[in-house]
C-alpha cells in the first residue's frame, strides 16, 4: 500500500504497516505534494498482484523496489480527479479499514535530525527533512516522537509552539544554550532560481544522547534519519547510537550540498533497512560507487546488492 500526501516538504511516509525488522513483509511510503494540489487530504490506494517485475511506477511519481506491492488504481489515473473518480466507493472502504488498522497497531516511529525555519521571500515556514515527516505521521493518527534540538530563542520558542499545535510530541527536542536555531536562507538569484544556505554550526548539530533516547529507541518500531543531521560530529555519534538499538531503520537520504561526503552517505546506508532518494540522488550515489552505468532498474538492483536493502524507494 502507498499513501500519497498533498502538501509540501519532504517524505511523508505510512509505517503502519511494517513488521519487526528482518520480517519485511510490507512497507508503506509517501511522497507529499505527489498529486501536486496542495490539499490537506490524503489518498489510500489499494494493493494489486505482483507482476514479476523489480520496481513499479506509482502514478509517475516514483517508483518501489523490493517488498511493497505494485500500486495501480487504475493504471491509467494520472491525477486526483481520476484516481476518486476511478471508484469511491471502494477507495472510500479501503481507507476506513486502513484507519481501524493504525488505531490498533499504534506503531511508533522516531524522526531523527534537523527542525528548522526555511526564511523565504514570501515570508518563513517551519521545515526540515525530520520534521516533515513527523508532521504527516501525525496526520494519519501514527505517534511519532521528533529527535532534536533548538536554541534558547525566540525561533526555537516558536517551533516548539508549532511542533505542539501539530501534535507532535516534543519531549525528546533538546534546547541548546549556547547554539541557535537553525534557519535556511533562501534567495531568488537570475531567472528565478532559488537558491539556500543552511547556516551552521546551529542548535541541532549538537543533538546529545542520554538514558531516555536508549528507553524511546527500545519502544519504537521505526527509525527514520537523513544525511544533514549527520554532517556534524556530535548529532551523528547520537545518530549511531540511536541507529544500533532501533528495530526498523529508514533511510531518507536527502542530500542537501555541501553537508554530506560519499563516505558519510555510505556509512549511513550500510545501517538501513529501506531507503528512498530522488532519481538525481540514485545517479549521484550510482556514480560514487562505480555502479552508474545501465538503466534506473540495474542500478537499483546493484545499490540493493551492495547494502542488502529490503525496500528502495525511488522518487
Amino acid at each position: 500500500v502507498l499513501r500519497f500526501l498533498a502538501g509540501s516538504g519532504d517524505l511523508g511516509i505510512h509505517l503502519g504497516d511494517l513488521s519487526k525488522r528482518g520480517a519485511r513483509k510490507r512497507a508503506d511510503a509517501g511522497q507529499p505534494d505527489a498529486l501536486g494540489n496542495g490539499r490537506r487530504h490524503h489518498f489510500l490506494l489499494p494493493d494489486a498482484q505482483r507482476m514479476g517485475r523489480r520496481g513499479y511506477d506509482v502514478l509517475g511519481v516514483c517508483v518501489v523496489y523490493g517488498a511493497s506491492a505494485p500500486v495501480c488504481h487504475p493504471p491509467y489515473a494520472r491525477n486526483q480527479r481520476e484516481i476518486i473518480g476511478a471508484d469511491r466507493r471502494k477507495l472510500n472502504t479501503l481507507m476506513d479499514r486502513k484507519k481501524t488498522d493504525m488505531e490498533t497497531g499504534r506503531k511508533q516511529v522516531v524522526c531523527y535530525g534537523e527542525v528548522l525555519w526555511d526564511v523565504l521571500p514570501s515570508g518563513r515556514k517551519p521545515g526540515g527533512a525530520p520534521m516533515n515527516v513527523a508532521y504527516h505521521l501525525c496526520r494519519l493518527g501514527i505517534p511519532s516522537v521528533l529527535v532534536s534540538r533548538i536554541g534558547d530563542d525566540t525561533d526555537g520558542r516558536a517551533l516548539l509552539d508549532f511542533l505542539s499545535g501539530m501534535g507532535i510530541a516534543i519531549d525528546f527536542v533538546q534546547v541548546d544554550e549556547q547554539y541557535e536555531s537553525s534557519r535556511v536562507m533562501a534567495t531568488i538569484g537570475r531567472d528565478n532560481e532559488v537558491s539556500y544556505q543552511i547556516l551552521e554550526p546551529v542548535a541541532w548539530d549538537f543533538i546529545q544522547y542520554d538514558p531516555r533516547l536508549s528507553t524511546l529507541i527500545h519502544t519504537s518500531d521505526v527509525l527514520v534519519y537523513g544525511s544533514l543531521a549527520a554532517r556534524s560530529t556530535q548529532s551523528h555519534a547520537t545518530l549511531q547510537q540511536l541507529l544500533d538499538h532501533a528495530k526498523y531503520r529508514l533511510f531518507d537520504v536527502n542530500l542537501r550540498p555541501p553537508h554530506y561526503t560519499p563516505e558519510l552517505i555510505d556509512g549511513l546506508f550500510r545501517r538501513a533497512d529501506a531507503a528512498k532518494l530522488n532519481s538525481h540522488e540514485l545517479a549521484q550515489v550510482s556514480n560514487w560507487l562505480d555502479i552508474g552505468r545501465g538503466s534506473e532498474d540495474e542500478k537499483v538492483r546493484r545499490l540493493h546488492e551492495r547494502y542488502e536493502l529490503g525496500e528502495i524507494i525511488v522518487t
